[in-house]
């Protein structure tokens, strides 16, 4: 009994000085900033969508997914978790390291050239389009897309990792608002495309802004520190973001860009509340998570895990809620079920990307690597083998729903053995 009532008291005094930290203020105060922040840019980009679906047909829209597809799945390659890795490192030093942003901006410009070989390859050859599903004017714009996108999330990230929230905020807003007038005046697919590029070279050099990039901070051993963190977090990108865009392609192949258009619209509105506050989330926890002592991390996993079943829940009924509302401004036929099995997925998506924030700050970026490769190959898996029984929309909802249940188990474990039970 004594033994009991000692832990218990235990827990309140950490749970005490935990909340009393000085990392609480500021996330809070990063939360607030990023939130009206990102709820700005989120609706303009969403009014950009719904312009899109609108006014220049859902098949458009389907065609827009596509290209947007191309670009996320060429882009997580090109930074291949170079984001991730550069907020880890500089936030655990807590300073300004002078050689990180040269030998980022060289690792993603090698990258991006690697990248180019592959897309030069497939855009030269008609059965490797037709056998993607594609065209070389998709092709082609989603790979320009990528590059610029590659620029500017990794300048991104170093605003990020120096809580230079102000700047992240309006470069997203202007990012998204060139994008939406360029679609708005012109009513072109095309023309609206170059202005998302047009965006993000804009939103680029704010980010660049007063980041010291210099030839002579070059360094192969800065280089040699960046890439195995880099390779671990990257799975997160290259595996998951690729595998659910590649479901897009996917579904283009089996169906038209008209069915990518619909599942794009419903898939769209069900998450479109929950990306900017997964986004906030984890841009204003990822750095403190970095900087919790290690003595104290248990503590935040316990209650994080115990507060699992009202995240989801809370997540589900928005994003359905969401859902059902913004397929109305769409114009899209309701496909109950697919909205529903979108809203599970959506409050499993929101619970684990605070999780994996946690776990690599505790020196877990290989599992969650794994948790992701893992993860990945169940989504793909029950995605084929669904697809005759129920068709290639609820099958692709479901395998996300899958894949997430899969990354839960994994990164749960984990933590209860090597972080709790230390």
């Amino acid at each position: 009994m004594a033994n009991t009532v000692s832990r218990f008291v235990d827990a309140f005094h950490k749970a005490r000085d935990l909340l009393s930290l000085d990392f609480i203020r500021s996330i809070l105060r990063g939360f607030s900033v990023l939130g009206a922040g990102y709820a700005l840019a989120k609706i303009i980009s969403l009014a950009e969508e719904l312009f899109i679906g609108r006014y220049l047909g859902v098949e458009v829209y389907g065609t827009y997914l596509i290209i947007l597809a191309i670009a996320a799945i060429l882009n997580a390659v090109m930074m291949f978790g170079l984001p991730k890795a550069i907020v880890k490192l500089v936030a655990e030093r807590n300073e300004r390291i002078a050689d990180v942003p040269t030998n980022a901006f060289f690792m993603a410009f090698f990258l991006t050239v690697v990248t180019s070989v592959p897309v030069i390859i497939i855009g030269y050859s008609d059965s490797a389009l037709a056998l993607l599903g594609i065209t070389q004017y998709e092709l082609v714009f989603g790979y320009i897309i990528a590059v610029l996108l590659t620029l500017y999330t990794v300048a991104q990230s170093f605003k990020l990792a120096l809580y230079k929230i102000r700047f992240v905020v309006v470069a997203d807003v202007l990012y998204w608002s060139v994008a939406l007038i360029f679609f708005v005046i012109f009513r072109d697919l095309s023309l609206g495309l170059i202005g998302i590029c047009v965006g993000a070279l804009l939103g680029s050099l704010i980010l660049i802004y007063r980041v010291p990039v210099s030839f002579a901070r070059f360094s192969i051993p800065s280089i040699k520190s960046l890439i195995p963190l880099s390779i671990y977090l990257g799975a997160d990108s290259v595996l998951g973001i690729s595998a659910q865009q590649i479901s897009f392609l996917y579904l283009n192949i089996i169906a038209t860009a008209y069915a990518v258009g619909v599942f794009g619209a419903h898939y769209r509105s069900s998450i479109f509340l929950i990306v900017p506050l997964v986004t906030v989330l984890t841009m204003a926890l990822y750095p403190r998570f970095c900087s919790i002592d290690q003595s104290l991390r248990p503590t935040v996993g316990r209650y994080l895990a115990y507060g699992g079943i009202p995240i989801f829940i809370s997540a589900f009924v928005v994003s359905l809620i969401s859902g059902w509302f913004f397929l109305k401004i769409f114009r899209v036929t309701l496909i109950l079920p697919l909205l529903l099995v979108l809203a599970t997925y959506a409050g499993l998506f929101v619970y684990n990307r605070i999780w994996d924030k946690l776990v690599t700050a505790c020196e877990g970026a290989k599992i969650v690597g794994w948790g992701i490769a893992f993860g990945t190959l169940t989504f793909l898996s029950v995605m084929f083998a669904l697809t005759p029984y129920i068709g290639g929309m609820l099958a692709i909802a479901t395998g996300m729903v899958a894949n997430e249940i899969v990354y839960t188990i994994l990164l749960l474990s984990w933590f209860k053995l090597r972080v709790t039970d230390i």
